[in-house]
Order: structure tokens, then sequence, then C-alpha cells
């Protein structure tokens, strides 16, 4: 199967001469994954035949009216994307620029009354104008919409993203077990926790999941210089992407 080269691959890479400091152990553990994550984050939003747009990851492009200010505040979406399936019960939103606030609530049922908010936040971007957040647990096997509100005021969303929670069952327990696995694996030959999460990061890639792969990339506390700055380049690469025309938008 083809994650399983991945493992292969995140093992191999921490592998060092056992003459070598623990300082320098550290960082040799580190630098390779750093290089082989790069491109491997660039052969999977580059790659011949796929379009970004249709998750609708991207920047706002030239929109009219109220939606001018997004476009010119270059909003950019980088995670997770339209119709994609999750296996993080705690999906990770990110984005750049600016939005009042953000909210997820089950799919809409027209059957139903009312379908209230499960979780809402107001995202403050940090220096680079990057937002956030985690969301509270969701549950397997549902499908949810992220919604966006432009201000205070709004009662309808300008961005409706649907995204679903992979369910309970084969998929899923065998996903926790191969990371389970590789966490071991690796843990045993003293890498350390931000080589392994990028080793995870690789797995999901392999596995088509690229909203688990950039939760893992984007929730690592403390990154270390090398990880910020290729967050900062996976940001640049996700956001010359203009955002999916498929998006549904509240008129």
């Amino acid at each position: 199967m083809k994650y399983i080269c991945w493992i292969s691959i995140g093992l191999s890479l921490v592998i060092v001469p056992a003459t070598i400091g623990l300082e320098n152990q550290t960082a040799a553990q580190t630098a390779p994954l750093h290089s082989s994550l790069r491109q491997t984050l660039t052969d999977f939003f580059n790659r011949d035949g796929d379009d970004v747009e249709d998750r609708s990851r991207g920047r706002a492009g030239t929109s009219r009216g109220s939606r001018d200010r997004l476009a010119n505040e270059r909003l950019c979406i980088l995670t997770p994307g339209r119709n994609e399936t999750i296996w993080h019960q705690q999906p990770l939103f990110v984005m750049q620029g600016l939005m009042n606030r953000i909210a997820v609530r089950r799919e809409a049922d027209l059957t139903q009354p009312s379908n209230p908010d499960l979780w809402s936040h107001s995202p403050i971007p940090d220096t680079d104008r990057l937002a956030i957040a985690k969301t509270d647990p969701l549950q397997p096997g549902y499908t949810y919409e992220w919604l966006f509100y432009e201000t205070a005021s709004d009662t309808r969303p300008t961005y409706v993203l649907p995204f679903s929670v992979m369910a309970t069952g084969t998929e899923r327990d065998r996903i926790a077990t191969d990371l389970a696995q590789l966490e071991a694996e690796l843990t045993q030959q003293e890498a350390s926790t931000e080589a392994i999460a990028q080793a995870k990061a690789n797995y999901f890639l392999a596995k088509d999941m690229p909203a688990d792969a950039l939760h893992i990339l984007f929730d690592m506390p403390d990154p270390s210089a090398d990880l910020v700055a290729l967050r900062a380049e996976t940001v640049e690469m996700i956001c010359r992407f203009p955002l999916g025309r498929g998006t549904p938008l509240a008129e």
C-alpha cells in the first residue's frame, strides 16, 4: 500500500550514527525531514492533473460589493478544504487574513427547524496574518459546515465549506494503528517530536488527506525555525491558488 512507503521513508530519515552527539543527532533527525516534507508538499499541491480549486483552498479573488474588502485583505483558506474527509476529531482551521467570526455546525438539514452552531471562534491573526483554531471534538461519521462571517452583525455566512469527519470503522482504526506504530518505532530510534510529527504529515499526504497533514504541520507547539519557515512556504504556495470556484457563497 502506498502509505507504507512513507512509513519506511520516515524511519530511514532518522537513522544516524551512534557517534553523533545528542544535539547534533537531533539536528540530523529533523533537517532531512524538513527537506523531505517540503518536497512532498510541493509535489502534492502542484501535481499534474490535480486542481487545488476543487477543494476550495487558496485566496479570495476579485469580488463585488461588500466582498471587495475581503479581496483586498487577500483572505486565504488553507485547511480544511471543501468536501474533505478528516481523520482528526478536532479539525484545525488555518486561514490567512481577516474574518470576524468562524463557526461549525452540522450539515444543513431542511427538515430541522434550527441548526445551531456547535462551535464558534473570533480569530485573531498573528503577525503573519495567520489565524489558527481547533474546534471542540466532533462526531465521527457526520458532515459539518465551516462558516465564515465577515462582520459581527452578519446572520448569513459569506463562505460555507462542508467537510466530514471519518466514520468509526476499519479505516479509522487502521490509521490510528499506523500512526501509533510509526511513533513507537521513531521514538525507539530517539527521533525528535518534530521529526515524528513530520513523518505523520508525510503519511497523511501519501493517503491523499491534506487537511490532516496540514493539521499536524500547523499544530506543533514551539516550532523550530526550520518548521516556521516551512509553514510560511506552505502558506505562500497554497495562497497562490484562487479560492475554488465551487465554494458556496451566501448571497
